[in-house]
């Protein structure tokens, strides 16, 4: 099955168009899910742990910012679902930046997110 999408003047012929379709709405269907159980947890002020599903934590186990969360035990572990036995500090970085704005820390500096 073939799909055209276009794109201000350009068509580009898309292969896929099942799969991309089934990957937006998973994407937007877990976004939705996640952000709505956030705020249900929130409003109720009840706390949780966390999972954070992201390509790759590079460097996470050594950058200064992420000290905090290793000397609490905040990081309860790791895998890569991808390729299995990979080290996840080592590969990508998305999942370090996203991170970050959750829980980067250097005491006295601002990081993450914009005031």
């Amino acid at each position: 099955m073939y799909c055209i999408q276009a794109n201000g003047s350009m068509l580009r012929l898309l292969k896929r168009p099942i799969q991309m379709m089934f990957n937006y709405l998973i994407n937007n269907l877990l976004s939705v899910i996640l952000n709505y159980c956030t705020g249900v947890l929130f409003q109720r002020n009840l706390s949780s742990k966390s999972l954070v599903l992201d390509a790759g934590y590079r460097n996470v186990d050594s950058l200064r910012s992420f000290d905090s969360l290793h000397v609490n035990g905040q990081i309860l572990g790791t895998r890569d679902f991808v390729n299995a036995g990979n080290d996840v500090f080592r590969e990508y970085d998305h999942g370090m930046k996203v991170l970050s704005i959750m829980g980067g820390n250097i005491p006295g500096e601002l990081i993450g997110t914009a005031p």
